[in-house]
């Protein structure tokens, strides 16, 4: 145990501090107990050794008045990671459970994961095999695409910040935000980055970071798997490259080609983006899925003719829940869009704090184009006057051409303004209303809103309150709900229920969903009451509420429903130990 960590029995709030887990430049991360769900968590302690230091008791102050500012800089940046961790809902991206200041600090408490972490599964002695690596890279790309989607970068991928699941799901944790800020501070660059891990361009503050910078930390991950030992710290790699290629011959996979172009030094020399970076390396092995079934989304999306990052990041998800690839689903997007010539926004840089990924940029960058005129002495000499007839003519062209530019701004402008005033006129004010999108389940369902005289349809513009709308559809029950438009425009999908009509349960295709349980602890059995077949992950059931049983040795066991009448179901449990 660390001189400045909590000790263990120490309560925060109503976590128990269990043990010390790992220590940082910025912060010490513990196991603990939440004392009333009985189960336990990561907490995650804002502790910069650099200029903090813990007092008598639990409370953490800096060192001194000169460090003031860097603490109080620094646990902003710790903050806004518990910010951006908790955007995220995805089952490859740590859960945040709750975040809440404390003896002159934050704590951020997060998901413990059982099955410990990447670095525990290889070693020099050991390697990983190319399919294990796989297995668990390529889960972890498609959320971080999901992250780089909403405009955020990781800048911390090693081995230690990826976990597992006591079920085996790989669950990437520890963004780096705070880090790179504190690190700014201290002036510290082993603060920053990880050594092996880290790409040249995260070693100085003019560095330019993107999705590559991330490309390069999960190669230098699958390298280490793969070797037993991490790649060589880039600044050494620039003075004297040594790291051996993994690819030794032309029959070597494409997968390994792959990370050999990931790890190259030079930010350019490496894919732009997770998805050109991913097709050079997938397999032929679902290469023909059908990403049409994105389509009744992708249209609702574009009812205005423009896509949106949170719209796009709505579709990502949909298309994770579908089995499909993430990274390929967005190009599908982007395809749709520019098949329909509608608009795709971009993140604005700076919108999410310090690890945002610019995307001011259009689809194909232009070189720069440098044009040397040579010594100005070069040539035939031009008298005073020439030149000065010469400036007086570019004078006049170049104010014709101003106003004509001008006059097609304005012309142009205008053509916008018509075309925006022309959708969906509803005759309320632009200031009091709002645009509602309803995507509903099943498709054919009809929408009525209740209470405005206009028929729904995507995008219509209602008074910006709160709105009653009815869904209902043949052999589902109706539902009536409110949308709240009163502060901005909503898109939100209805699932119906179906009627209820008692049958003979039949596992037929049409009727039946797929049902995965897991359990802490690991071991815990599981058993079907309501259907024949034995539990096993991924078994198929009848489309009804069905009962299980989960019980384990020295726990409480536990009888509780799961409503698959839907939708297949992803479920955990947590037995409470005897008391």
């Amino acid at each position: 145990m660390a001189l400045h960590a909590l000790n263990p029995g120490t309560l925060l709030s109503e976590y128990r501090i269990i043990k010390l887990l790992g220590e940082g430049g910025f912060g010490l991360t513990y196991l603990a107990l939440d004392t009333h769900l009985d189960k336990n968590v990561a907490i995650k302690e804002y502790m910069p050794s650099d200029f903090a230091v813990r007092q008598e008791g639990n409370t953490i102050s800096p060192k001194s008045a000169g460090s003031q500012n860097d603490y109080d800089w620094g646990l902003k940046a710790f903050i806004n990671e518990a910010k951006i961790l908790a955007k995220f809902d995805d089952i490859n991206i740590v859960r945040v459970n709750r975040f809440f200041e404390a003896n002159g600090t934050a704590y951020l408490v997060m998901e413990y994961c059982e099955g410990g972490c990447l670095s525990d599964r290889f070693s020099p002695e050991k390697p990983m095999q190319e399919v294990q690596v796989q297995e668990f890279l390529g889960p972890i790309m498609n959320g971080l695409q999901l992250v780089h989607e909403a405009g955020v970068l990781h800048r911390d991928i090693k081995p230690d910040n990826i976990m597992f699941r006591s079920d085996g799901t790989p669950v990437l944790i520890d963004f780096g935000a705070a880090r790179q800020a504190i690190g700014a501070k201290s002036r510290s660059i082993t603060t920053i980055v990880t050594a092996g891990y880290a790409p040249i361009e995260q070693y100085s503050t003019k560095g330019k970071i993107g999705p590559w910078t991330d490309i390069y930390a999960l190669a230098a991950v699958a390298y280490a798997c793969l070797t037993g030992t991490r790649p060589e710290d880039a600044t050494d790699r620039i003075i004297d490259d040594t790291v051996e290629p993994l690819v030794s011959n032309a029959n070597d996979s494409n997968f390994l080609k792959a990370l050999d172009v990931g790890l190259e030094v030079k930010p350019e020399e490496r894919p732009q983006d997770l998805g050109t970076w991913y097709n050079s390396w997938e397999s032929d092995k679902g290469k023909n899925k059908d990403y049409s079934q994105l389509n009744g989304l992708i249209e609702m999306a574009g009812a205005d003719e423009i896509i949106t990052p949170a719209e796009m990041a709505m579709i990502l998800k949909q298309a994770k829940n579908l089995g499909l690839n993430v990274v390929k689903a967005r190009d599908y997007v982007v395809t749709e869009a520019l098949k329909n010539n509608w608009v795709l926004e971009r993140i604005k840089e700076g919108s999410v704090g310090n690890n945002v990924v610019s995307e001011e940029k259009v689809v194909s960058e232009k070189p720069d184009i440098k044009i040397n005129h040579g010594d100005s002495t070069d040539g035939m000499s031009i008298s005073k006057s020439a030149v000065l007839l010469v400036v007086i003519i570019l004078l006049v062209v170049g104010v014709a051409l101003k106003n004509d530019l001008s006059n097609q701004e304005k012309n142009k402008m205008a053509e916008q303004k018509v075309t925006k005033e022309k959708v969906y006129k509803q005759g309320t004010s632009n200031k009091n209303t709002h645009r509602l999108w309803v995507t509903t389940s099943p498709s054919n369902a009809s929408v009525t809103l209740l209470d405005v005289k206009p028929k729904y349809k995507p995008g219509v513009k209602v008074p910006a309150m709160s709105q009653r709308i009815r869904v209902k559809a043949s052999g589902y029950q109706t539902l009536i709900t409110g949308v709240d438009l009163r502060s901005e425009d909503r898109r939100i999908h209805i699932d119906l229920k179906r009627n209820e009509k008692k049958s003979k349960q039949s596992t037929s295709n049409k009727n039946t969903h797929r049902l995965w349980v897991s359990t802490s602890p690991s071991y815990a059995s599981v058993t079907l009451l309501d259907v024949k077949p034995k539990y096993k992950p991924g078994v198929i059931v009848p489309a009804i509420s069905q009962r299980i049983r989960v019980k384990a040795s020295g726990y409480q066991t536990i009888t509780t429903g799961v409503d698959l009448r839907t939708k297949d179901r992803r479920i955990h449990i947590d037995l409470k130990r005897n008391k």
